[in-house]
């Protein structure tokens, strides 16, 4: 199935199986450019049900549904996946020293200066925080292939999940096509 979609310009949309990411028998035809790719990533894409919103807590996850395989990527794409996921955690994990820094250097102090520092140092923490927050829940699902869990499988029968990739390249899609198209009539009896 093909459709298009996305936020990016000439982004397409495909139903995958869960295992064909897990046994990464994709074509090599990177996701997110179109073209030959170089090396394969890990993504692991959840689902929740219609009705689990409803369930509080630790429940919630318990009826997620889940996959996780690979794609094939060029090696400039892996590592813009990459530093989009690291720079803004690394931004956080910073954040939240400079508050510690900021909230312990100034709680037993009376001295004005050493409160003003303590007070800069927790509130630059808080806004590194804040920034890397923002930036992998908002930046980071706008660049790099999403997608949707549209069936289980019943658990553990990897070949019947249905994985709907979307945001992923044109090139990408023609190339499934293609290679379920030759495997079809691989499985053809001659005439």
């Amino acid at each position: 199935m093909l459709r298009s979609g996305g936020l990016l310009r000439g982004s397409s949309v495909i139903e995958v199986t869960g295992l064909e990411l897990v046994q990464k028998s994709l074509p090599p035809v990177c996701v997110m450019t179109g073209v030959p790719s170089e090396t394969w990533r890990r993504f692991r894409f959840a689902t929740l049900p219609l009705g689990a919103w409803m369930s509080l807590g630790p429940l919630s996850f318990s009826s997620e549904r889940s996959v996780s395989g690979y794609l094939p990527l060029t090696r400039a794409s892996h590592l813009k996946l990459a530093v989009l996921t690291w720079l803004p955690a690394a931004i956080i994990v910073l954040g939240a020293i400079l508050a510690g820094l900021g909230a312990v250097y100034g709680l037993p102090s009376s001295d004005p200066t050493v409160s003003n520092v303590a007070a800069v140092l927790l509130f630059l923490g808080l806004v590194a925080v804040s920034t890397g927050g923002i930036a992998l829940l908002v930046l980071k699902p706008l660049v790099g292939p999403q997608g949707k869990v549209m069936s289980d499988g019943g658990g553990l029968d990897r070949s019947e999940t249905i994985v709907e990739l979307s945001r992923v390249h044109p090139a990408f899609v023609a190339a499934v096509h293609l290679t379920r198209g030759a495997a079809q009539d691989q499985g053809k009896p001659s005439r």
